[in-house]
């Protein structure tokens, strides 16, 4: 398989807007292993996609945001280190609120 493919079929088909993301997102937790996170071309798009989601006005999108975040963190170490910073700041303010 080729690397980053499974990234790309969860970015195409599980959370290409914010709604589809909150209702695949028990998929797409359950689906990414350390594997899927490999160096590749969609991975750039991945961090992305996380970060849009976390910013996003809906708040059920939000939350799917901060749990990939928390997943892919968990899954690979140096995403983590790259992403954290800017992650936090926008999580921080949002875990304050009450929805």
């Amino acid at each position: 398989m080729e690397p980053g493919s499974q990234i790309k079929s969860l970015l195409q088909f599980h959370l290409a807007s914010d709604p589809s993301s909150v209702k695949n997102l028990p998929f797409c937790l359950s689906t990414l292993t350390p594997e899927c996170l490999r160096p590749s071309a969609h991975l750039a798009k991945w961090t992305n996609r996380i970060h849009s989601l976390i910013h996003s006005k809906d708040s059920g999108a939000r939350w799917a945001g901060l749990s990939l975040a928390y997943k892919t963190s968990l899954l690979r170490r140096t995403i983590m280190i790259e992403c954290s910073q800017s992650w936090v700041v926008v999580a921080l303010p949002a875990l304050s609120v009450r929805e």
